[in-house]
């Protein structure tokens, strides 16, 4: 039998992965199942797809190269293309749906359940000089603004892996100073700031660090007016081996497999705002094409809401503990009953 009349026995196994998400995105698309696993779901469907891009999408990007050679010397179509095609075309689609359930759904629901995720429109004066204080106190210090004039090749290595970053435009100048004054700046999440603040006055209600940044972003340039503001993360190729059999340093080749996993190719870019202008030029820095930039209405990396999942303490919004149960077998007597029957020890 030719490999082509086998392809129709077999599934694809990217789509495979993908099938078994969207089993997880109908775990949190359920009525019936509590409001925090809900969310915990949507989040486990975010780290899984982040996967997803880093390891398979890698993967077939470089097959797709391969065969792209092979083609042009055998004129053969490149079939791993259309493949990459389709699967980022389903990713958009899980992501739509997952975003659907988030706004329209979860979140309306943790709302009326006294679980509140302030957004900057619904601060009061009170909560805003906390968030400000907060800022200038905590999160400020660790963050470091990346200038990018034109002509800058700092960009593209500057811009790690899966790290969230704030972009946002300057107004244009017409002075004698404009070389000068950075047109784009980027500013890194700092790895050890927390995602989510509570408001200590008020109970279960959060403001986040992505709106704090985007808030205050503009007093690192005082006397600058900012005009477009977004926010994106890059997700890179991960699938970078080490062959510990002829690395005599295994310890150093992880370190250099880590860095490269930083500044390897970028494979898409989530993006969160209204700017079209300047996602497009942030996915032209990065060579993304259209359907390599998912733009999301809501937060970024939903992986970050595992935190309110274990932050908040209400039982009955989540699904019941299991309850440790006693055997009352005296030892020897389990060889006995096990010839007879199993006993269930432990359940994940």
């Amino acid at each position: 039998m030719s490999d082509s009349e086998l392809e129709k026995y077999y599934g694809n196994r990217e789509k495979a992965i993908l099938a078994f998400n969207n089993m997880i995105l109908e775990e949190a698309e359920k009525q019936d199942v509590p409001l925090l696993e809900r969310l915990k779901y949507l989040s486990i469907l975010s780290a899984n797809l982040d996967e997803f891009f880093m390891i398979r999408i890698s993967g077939l990007k470089a097959m797709m190269l391969e065969e792209q050679t092979t083609a042009i010397k055998n004129k053969h179509p490149v079939k791993t293309q259309q493949l990459i095609h389709e699967l980022y075309e389903e990713v958009q689609s899980l992501h739509a749906r997952q975003y659907a359930c988030l706004n329209k759904e979860i979140l309306p629901a943790l709302n009326e359940q006294g679980i509140i995720l302030l957004k900057p429109d619904a601060w009061t004066p009170e909560v805003y000089q906390y968030c400000e204080a907060l800022f200038q106190n905590e999160i400020a210090p660790l963050l470091t603004p990346i200038a990018v004039f034109e002509n800058s090749s700092n960009v593209f290595t500057a811009i790690g892996n899966l790290s969230i970053h704030a972009a946002f435009w300057f107004k244009e100048e017409t002075n004698d100073m404009q070389d000068l004054v950075p047109s784009l700046v980027f500013i890194q999440f700092p790895k050890n700031c927390k995602r989510f603040y509570k408001i200590a006055e008020l109970k279960n209600t959060y403001v986040m660090l992505d709106d704090i940044i985007i808030t205050f972003c503009d007093t690192f340039y005082p006397g600058k007016e900012i005009t477009d503001k977004i926010l994106f993360k890059i997700t890179r190729d991960a699938d970078i081996s080490v062959d510990e059999f002829t690395n005599d340093d295994f310890v150093s080749a992880m370190e250099d497999v880590l860095l490269s996993r930083q500044l390897s190719l970028p494979l898409r870019m989530t993006c969160t705002g209204t700017s079209e202008q300047l996602i497009n030029y942030i996915a032209q820095i990065f060579n993304l094409h259209d359907n390599e930039i998912f733009h999301f209405d809501g937060p970024l990396d939903l992986k970050g809401f595992l935190f309110l999942y274990e932050a908040i303490g209400d039982e009955h919004l989540k699904f019941p503990k299991n309850k440790q149960k006693d055997l009352h077998i005296k030892p020897h007597e389990i060889w006995d009953i096990l010839k007879r029957e199993d006993i269930l020890l432990h359940f994940p």
